[in-house]
């Protein structure tokens, strides 16, 4: 059983309790070896993450957004406040095809965005009236849900124009977030990984046309060099913009309260690991991490290489396997 609570930031409001909802059972197996879940690298060992072992069968996951407890296991969603159903939904799905332990999910928003230094130069150039917008360009570059968001608001409010430019995404989800607002993803990389992304990027095509190997990236003012350094090794012409920035979120007594409490704290940027051990003081007694870049955040922090796990290929599902994953290994 998962049970879902709400510990938003004093800006935000409670939601109220929400109606129970069934899930049909689903076999065991279709869990079995989808994934594979890695302690932190340093430990230099990994778990295979098959069914996860059980104490009991739950198929009703109980949605009961409010104030209490069920569990002596809690986890914790840190994006924000409205970022967090892709994980929460995915933690469903597989606690229902799993026999799974018994757990409270609760929403502890850690961050927030706010626009970057370049979200200015993004809307103008979006604007521009010429025969092909970003046509200096021919790739523009993804590399997050939230460098999606901004960029397909900036191209709405310009009026949906047909950009010269072809997009690529770092990933599932990143992809998903272009798509759903009415823009064509042409290339997305064979693992999810911004270092992926820069090795494999094909010229723009025309391969000929002087603007295929110019790329334009708008990126978080906090993201490291890593994708436009590896392109540049490739020969590729980099414009960054940093269109966005990540901020810690203002966490009240009672979120902090709660969150000094969690079981496993899920993480998806290295802003999020800083932003709870700066308003608690410690991480959780584990970590899961989306990837790489915030389990090493976990572990700078000060949190046990053995209880910072992470999915060898990043995304929503293997991450929530992670989840589930550190949650055995609490109760073992």
């Amino acid at each position: 059983m998962v049970t879902l609570w709400a510990v938003l930031a004093p800006s935000a409001d409670r939601a109220r309790a929400r109606a129970a909802s069934s899930i049909a059972r689903r076999g065991e197996d279709k869990v079995r070896s989808r994934c594979a879940c890695f302690v932190h690298h340093t430990c230099r060992r990994s778990a295979r993450l098959g069914a996860v072992n059980s104490v009991r069968r739950r198929s009703l996951v109980k949605l009961a957004l409010g104030s209490g407890k069920t569990s002596d296991v809690s986890v914790a969603l840190t994006r924000e406040a409205d970022k967090n159903g892709p994980l929460r939904d995915a933690l469903h799905k597989a606690s229902s095809e799993s026999a799974a332990h018994e757990f409270d999910v609760l929403e502890i928003p850690c961050i927030t965005h706010a626009p970057g230094p370049d979200s200015a130069a993004l809307k103008a150039a979006l604007e521009e009236q010429a025969p092909h917008v970003l046509g200096e360009f021919g790739w523009v570059l993804v590399t997050s849900p939230e460098a999606a968001n901004v960029l397909t608001h900036a191209w709405a409010a310009a009026g949906r124009p047909r950009l010269h430019a072809q997009i690529a995404a770092v990933g599932a989800a990143t992809s998903r977030a272009l798509d759903s607002s009415g823009m064509t993803v042409s290339f997305v990389p064979s693992v999810a990984f911004g270092k992926q992304l820069a090795e494999e990027l094909p010229t723009a095509s025309p391969a000929s046309d002087r603007s295929a190997t110019h790329v334009l990236y708008p990126a978080s003012a906090r993201a490291k060099s890593t994708v436009q350094e590896g392109l540049e090794l490739r020969g590729f012409a980099v414009t960054r913009w940093n269109v966005y920035d990540t901020v810690a979120a203002q966490l009240d007594a009672d979120a902090v309260q709660r969150a000094s409490l969690i079981t496993v704290g899920t993480f998806a940027s290295p802003s999020a690991v800083s932003a709870w051990h700066a308003a608690v003081g410690a991480l959780p007694s584990y970590c899961a991490c989306i990837g790489k870049t915030s389990a090493d955040r976990c572990i700078q922090l000060g949190a046990p290489a053995d209880r910072v796990l992470f999915p060898d290929n990043p995304g929503v599902d293997s991450w929530a396997l992670c989840v589930l994953r550190a949650v055995d290994l609490h109760l073992a």
